[in-house]
């Protein structure tokens, strides 16, 4: 019989998709992304056909448990599988119904060609051709200022950041006291970087995380459209990347001064429109407090999410699965958080959360105290 933690780790399922399982305190956890490639390796956005998050519990070398696909990707099944634990590096299903696509899984490991070190080092390679030095990622959470436009087929706009709910570097606060511009690519040249005119996993990620695929469109009127929505100014969108600067004296700066002269949102990986619509569930995107994106599905009385940091999951990933019970005109969530080893953090916990309106969610019993949903899915 496997012993506590001993199925941890990452798996490969006959499906092609990767799953990352946390073996904790009897219960197996687990998010499972869609990959094109082999482990994903040449896709900097796993999951967009289908992304799902499982529990169970084991009993002997039995797993009974129930799995959902989460608002990232394009499927929106549910149901229950049990698995047969053959070993501490293969498990097989037993029983399933909803529709599941895996039989079974083999353990693995990751390519090392897949590390976010890789992926900085292409973009520091791809940027420094344009005299700018690599921040970090960030994530920018405002309203656009002025007209997005099409030039030499990259997208560009720029945001007014709410502060209060961007990730922003320590950086000179009057870099970020003014328009923040972004520049979202049509093609990138690397298979680390997305561009909006690649293709699924290399593909820009619009609201629910949908590839934009190259749908964007400019009207007689010149408005940009992505996947047919109109981008306008005035616009509350949230938008992640990677934040750049480049390095040099402003004019009539003092040697004090010199340092960071601009700073760019570029390339951009994921772009929402911030358009909550409560429509009696709490199914939908929603952005957390930690700046974390959370995919939420109810699915009758229960909830699942499927949480990713801001750098696509590495610094933490999790899966909560917790019981809706209707509290006058609001609703409580009494359910556990259990982070996967997608990311590095490793936390476990109970967590109640609240809501009166299902575009607000708070919590008690976590680090995280707030979560705002971006918008919605009929999934």
């Amino acid at each position: 019989m496997s012993t506590n933690g001993s199925l941890t780790g990452l798996w490969l399922g006959d499906d092609n998709a990767i799953y990352y399982v946390r073996h904790h305190l009897g219960k197996i956890w687990w998010i499972g992304l869609s990959a094109d490639s082999p482990l994903g390796v040449n896709e900097f956005h796993p999951g967009v056909r289908f992304a799902n998050v499982f529990c169970g519990r084991m009993i002997g070398d039995i797993i009974i448990g129930e799995w959902a696909d989460t608002p990232r990707g394009s499927m929106p099944q549910n149901g229950i599988i049990n698995l047969a634990v053959k070993s501490d590096t293969e498990m097989r299903a037993v029983n399933e119904v909803g529709g599941f696509g895996g039989t079974s899984w083999r353990r693995t490991e990751l390519p090392t060609q897949i590390s976010a070190t890789k992926r900085v080092a292409e973009f520091d390679r791809i940027d420094s051709k344009r005299g700018r030095v690599y921040t970090e990622t960030a994530v920018i959470h405002g309203t656009i200022a002025t007209e997005p436009s099409l030039l030499d087929g990259d997208i560009l706009l720029s945001i007014r950041p709410d502060r209060a709910l961007s990730r922003l570097p320590e950086v000179p606060t009057r870099l970020v006291d003014q328009p923040l511009r972004c520049q979202i690519p049509d093609l990138t040249g690397s298979s680390f970087l997305p561009g909006w005119k690649q293709r699924d996993g290399n593909s820009v990620l619009f609201s629910n995380g949908q590839p934009i695929n190259g749908d964007v469109t400019v009207a007689p009127d010149g408005s940009v459209r992505i996947l047919g929505r109109r981008i306008t100014s005035g616009t509350e969108v949230r938008l992640s990347g990677f934040l750049s600067a480049r390095q040099g004296k402003l004019k009539h700066s003092t040697e004090a001064q010199a340092g960071y002269e601009a700073m760019l949102l570029s390339p951009v990986y994921s772009i929402d429109i911030v358009e909550p619509i409560a429509r009696g569930t709490l199914t939908g995107t929603w952005a957390a407090d930690d700046h974390g994106t959370y995919y939420l599905r109810q699915v009758g009385n229960t909830l699942w999410w499927m949480g990713l940091s801001h750098d696509q999951g590495r610094s933490f990933s999790n899966v909560f699965c917790g019981v809706v019970i209707r509290n006058g005109g609001g609703v409580e969530v009494i359910g556990d958080l259990v982070d996967l080893p997608l990311g590095a953090r490793r936390d476990a916990f109970r967590l109640t959360l609240t809501s009166s309106g299902n575009t607000v969610l708070t919590a008690t019993g976590g680090p995280v105290r707030r979560w705002n949903k971006l918008s919605d899915t009929s999934k």
